[in-house]
């Protein structure tokens, strides 16, 4: 392939580029002067195609991205890229108007400027949809006309590319005129994916990094819960140690100021790149009230600095309730249970509920558990009326309260992650023994025991496990149409996993088949399949 030498990114200089239909058209690269004398027709062995440009542009293959015209005095942008997916069944303007706008968007983010209308092209006797592209790269701003070709059963992807406002753009909207119009297959297979964007490129390098004209080969990306490895976790206090997925993090302390005391011990294990994903063990929380009419009581009666003037409303002494009323100072709003798992042998109750993230505003699912008891302490509302209304003032207390919560769409795949990380608590004897003498304080008494964490794991996953699946089905279900994916078996090693819609029109191997039973929305994925 020939090379002219790298250039500088001076396409303001106003160099003038050869177009068809122009005549003898003189290319000036320093001291290097070329002329145009005509077409010449230029082969992609690697795909299998050939085409025609004017013979004084440089043309080649660069593995992983595409056949390259370039159009400036480089190998870098400007050019016209050229893709070949043989035997790929799926219509050209719905490929650019919904995939491809997609993956312009999570690539370039607040970089893409501009997505244009989907448009009709006529090049000679081939009319194609294409999409044009602005966005940045660096201090420039980048044109990107993108048309898809329907050839007999492949779609062929083009892509020309030039910074606006350079003297480039109209010489290579001319070499993509004339690459589409003369388009034609030869012999030969796709091969390998594409990159990103690169504007400069020195001559005789590969030029790596440029954005695919197309997709050849399934991209699979390993899930991160699949993934998973654990790291021992030392308390620095002494209390306890665990399994933690590596870079996760651990805090102790009451939400949501941290309080620390050995009665009310809570332990918060969070990925600090999603927050949003964190197992809460807490072992006992704050007292609470039975309704508004209990606190006002207190109120009146003590003043509204009195402690129990200062409990949380809990209007349903339940594992229900306790986080409808509690999920504002837990992070979360909007609780709603999804799916109610049955009493404990501790007495408390398992849910499956939905929430929201009042850090991300994200639709969450989790495991919640609790036990609430409750003492009656009948008085009379008010205390000038003799006769009058009754109001139980009783509190409630609750304790090993527990929360596995993760984004909803992950649930699955993370709450056996969560669940580890519980079950891997084990508390000191030094904790147990101090914990003991501070509950014997707090009561007057040495009649205590503690569940440990692995017991309590085992009760709450007994009643998970022999759930009605069928809200996690639904959710799971849910979500991948929001997102955009469905579920695909790998035959040969039975995993799960998430593909993009369409997959199957794009697919026509054996090997990995789209399915739509329930295991596979109860099955954590084993990763995520793209097209390169």
């Amino acid at each position: 392939m020939k090379m002219a030498r790298c250039w500088m990114m001076a396409v303001a200089a106003c160099l003038v580029g050869c177009g068809p239909g122009e005549g003898k058209i003189i290319i000036q690269n320093g001291s290097d002067t070329r002329v145009a004398t005509g077409y010449q027709e230029v082969v992609c062995a690697e795909q299998g195609f050939a085409t025609k440009c004017l013979d004084c542009y440089e043309s080649g293959w660069v593995d992983g991205d595409g056949f390259y015209i370039y159009v400036g005095k480089g190998t870098g942008i400007p050019y016209v890229l050229i893709w070949r997916n043989k035997g790929v069944r799926v219509d050209p303007a719905k490929y650019l108007d919904g995939q491809l706008r997609r993956e312009m968007a999570e690539q370039y983010g607040e970089n893409l400027l501009e997505s244009g209308e989907l448009k009709m092209h006529t090049y000679g006797e081939q009319t194609v949809p294409g999409v044009l592209f602005t966005y940045k790269v660096g201090d420039a701003v980048v044109k990107s006309q993108r048309l898809a070709l329907r050839q007999g059963d492949d779609l062929v992807l083009f892509n020309a590319k030039y910074v606006d406002g350079s003297a480039y753009a109209h010489s290579t909207m001319d070499v993509l005129k004339a690459a589409v119009e003369n388009y034609r297959t030869t012999e030969g297979t796709a091969a390998g994916p594409a990159g990103t964007d690169k504007l400069e490129q020195p001559a005789g390098k590969a030029a790596a990094g440029k954005t695919a004209a197309g997709r050849g080969r399934l991209d699979i990306k390993p899930a991160e819960a699949a993934s998973v490895t654990y790291e021992r976790y030392a308390d620095p206090s002494g209390y306890f140690t665990m399994e933690i997925p590596k870079g996760w993090r651990v805090r102790t302390g009451l939400k949501p100021r941290g309080e620390l005391d050995l009665i009310s011990y809570a332990i918060s294990v969070f990925d600090p790149k999603k927050p949003d994903r964190e197992l809460y063990f807490n072992l006992n929380a704050a007292l609470g009230v039975k309704s508004q009419a209990a606190h006002d009581w207190y109120v009146r009666a003590y003043g509204p600095a009195n402690m129990f003037a200062q409990m949380p409303v809990v209007a349903e002494p339940s594992t229900a309730g306790f986080f409808a009323a509690m999920g504002p100072l837990y992070g979360y709003r909007d609780f709603h249970v999804m799916e109610r798992l049955g009493k404990t042998p501790m007495g408390g109750e398992a849910v499956v509920a939905r929430c929201v993230s009042q850090r991300s505003g994200a639709a969450l699912q989790g495991l919640f558990h609790a036990v609430v008891t409750s003492m009656s302490y009948l008085v009379q509302q008010n205390p000038m009326q003799l006769g009058g209304p009754m109001v139980d003032a009783g509190p409630l207390s609750e304790y090993v309260i527990l929360s596995e919560v993760t984004p909803e769409e992950e649930f699955v795949d993370w709450q056996p992650v969560l669940d580890h990380c519980l079950g891997s608590i084990v508390f000191t004897a030094a904790f147990q023994r101090q914990r003991q003498q501070a509950w014997a304080q707090l009561m007057g008494t040495v009649a205590y025991q503690m569940h440990t964490a692995d017991a309590i794991s085992g009760m709450i996953m007994d009643s998970y496990e022999r759930r009605n699946a069928t809200y996690d089905v639904l959710s799971q279900k849910r979500s991948d149409a929001t997102l955009g994916y469905e579920r695909v078996l790998d035959t040969e090693t039975g995993d799960y996993y998430r593909a993009e819609n369409g997959f199957s029109d794009w697919y026509d191997g054996q090997r990995y088949q789209p399915v739509d039973d329930d295991k596979a929305y109860l099955t954590p994925v084993s990763g995520y399949i793209n097209w390169k």
